[in-house]
């Protein structure tokens, strides 16, 4: 059962010179670019406003999914068009920037890379930054949840109709069901994949991102806390507190139909992994 709740790069020995995108490319929204050939591709985000959060209604709501309120991203960011996948994390054991970690035995290359903590996704995103001479880093919970809606205002990517949630992530269906049987009921349909799978077989975003929801989870900068009561207005996350959990977002491969919305929280203690759990990485423009 899952848990619950300009200048010239400096690359490092291994990594190829960087396909650097001029400046004018790096600020155009819906443009993709990779700062080298080991690197995540990226998606630019464009600067706007949302509503965080989810109703009072919403079905499969939890009580830390409120208040709702308007958050504002003044700037555009870049964001992972894909979850950071094995291959690209296999770059930074390769440095020795990272740690490996198991796959359980599903396979690697364009799978994302799971079982990595919150403290080994920050060593990621520490060594992406240093490798490229750029500002790599998690995303905020806010810039996730603005960049998985990507103008969305309800709860899914699918709508109403659950039949329809294969077309747009790697979930718990009838595919994963028919390994696993967990005791809860899959969604009715089949995706393809019994866990994990390939980035980017589904329908992209209106931002052109892939697999927000579903997949994996993806860690976040964010501190958990059990309201947004303090939750900051203009994108920046939420470091207050002791920290006891941090924030991953977005769903997985294995997980209770009602934890696959945009709004659902999942916060995890910062020393543990998971085969549910990787990451998706942000870069400052």
């Amino acid at each position: 059962m899952p848990l619950r709740r300009f200048a010239l790069p400096i690359l490092l020995a291994g990594l190829a010179p960087a396909f650097a995108p001029s400046a004018a490319a790096e600020g155009t929204p819906g443009s993709v670019f990779r700062d080298c050939p080991a690197c995540p591709e990226m998606v630019v985000i464009p600067a706007g406003r949302f509503a965080m959060g989810s109703p009072e209604d919403e079905k499969g709501r939890d009580d830390d999914e409120g208040p709702v309120h308007e958050v504002t991203i003044a700037k555009p960011f870049a964001l992972g068009r894909f979850e950071v996948t094995w291959d690209e994390w296999a770059a930074c054991v390769k440095e020795r920037g990272c740690e490996d970690a198991p796959d359980e035995g599903w396979g690697r290359g364009r799978r994302p890379a799971i079982n990595m903590s919150h403290h080994q996704a920050e060593a990621y995103v520490k060594w992406l930054a240093k490798a490229t001479g750029k500002p790599y880093r998690l995303p905020s919970e806010s810039e996730w949840e603005y960049a998985a809606r990507a103008g969305n205002t309800g709860a899914t990517p699918w709508g109403a109709s659950a039949a329809d949630a294969c077309r747009h992530a790697n979930i718990y269906d009838r595919d994963s069901e028919a390994k696993y049987m967990f005791q809860w009921k899959p969604l009715p349909c089949a995706d393809g994949q019994v866990e994990t799978g390939p980035v980017g077989a589904y329908a992209a975003n209106a931002f052109g991102l892939h697999d927000m929801i579903g997949n994996v989870f993806e860690w976040t900068a964010d501190c958990y806390l059990p309201s947004y009561a303090a939750t900051p207005a203009d994108g920046t996350p939420n470091t207050a507190g002791p920290c006891f959990k941090r924030m991953a977002r977005g769903g997985s491969w294995n997980i209770f139909p009602q934890w696959l919305r945009f709004a659902y929280r999942y916060g995890i203690e910062p020393v543990k992994g998971s085969n549910n759990v990787g990451l998706r990485v942000a870069r400052d423009l």
